[in-house]
């Protein structure tokens, strides 16, 4: 995650899931007694040479964003409005914002070489620990299967990285970045990643939810034991409503 995507159209629609998930400021709650959510931001340093980021257009006040965007979630709309206009597009506006309940946890320390994950992950872990939700939010997501390198692994969630956090009894959202191969659709590779998954967590059901506006982004989600049809459910309810109604999430995996 960097400071520069913090607004964009990807970003909106993932915290729209976080917030269906465990609540936030402005929301209907769904029940008396919804999940604490802990967020690993994964950070990495500002591109320079990098276009993402700059889809900020839906954030314009027209009458189409205001009823296929800003309807979706209005609190979480105008604070991120709110964000991107102060100029100040970064993790920390965001977790200042009251975009998330006040009992939300944060981990937002760089993501080191190699040598050193093994460090920053176990302050990762302590920082989550208690949380029922735990959200990983690498730039791009799980590590490519024969493709890792030290340069390119701060990008990525690491197998053995799931593997702890699972150990935390929490459920697990992970972002993962859709491909572009041609004929390899989002359906094949969910079907991939699921399988990448159960080799660290062979006992964790896995949904994966789809984003449809951007770039193509898949949301793992791998359920805390006795909380799958739970999450089923809430989901369910999410993609009912108007982000599901205005096509910007489907189910992938269910």
């Amino acid at each position: 995650m960097k400071d520069q995507y913090v607004g964009d159209i990807g970003d909106f629609g993932k915290y729209g899931l976080l917030r269906a998930l465990c609540g936030g400021p402005g929301m209907q709650p769904s029940s008396d007694l919804l999940p604490s959510l802990g967020i690993v931001w994964y950070q990495t340093p500002y591109d320079k040479d990098s276009k993402h980021g700059e889809h900020t257009g839906y954030l314009t006040a027209s009458a189409r964003n205001l009823r296929g965007f800003r309807a979706c979630d209005p609190h979480l709309y105008d604070q991120v409005a709110r964000v991107v206009r102060s100029g100040e597009r970064s993790v920390r506006s965001i977790m200042q914002s009251g975009i998330f309940s006040g009992g939300t946890r944060f981990f937002r320390e760089e993501v080191p070489e190699a040598a050193d994950r093994e460090v920053w992950c176990d302050a990762a872990c302590d920082e989550v620990r208690g949380c029922q939700v735990i959200f990983l939010d690498p730039d791009n997501g799980l590590e490519p299967q024969g493709r890792y390198s030290r340069k390119a692994s701060n990008r990525y969630v690491l197998p053995w990285e799931v593997e702890r956090f699972g150990l935390l009894d929490a459920t697990l959202v992970i972002y993962q970045h859709s491909g572009r191969t041609k004929g390899c659709t989002v359906g094949v590779q969910a079907a991939r990643w699921s399988r990448r998954l159960r080799d660290v967590l062979p006992h964790r059901e896995m949904l994966a939810v789809g984003y449809h506006r951007g770039a193509s982004r898949t949301f793992l989600i791998l359920p805390a034991r006795g909380c799958e049809q739970g999450l089923k459910e809430t989901v369910g309810r999410f993609l009912d409503g108007p982000w599901g109604i205005c096509r910007h999430f489907s189910w992938i995996i269910r």
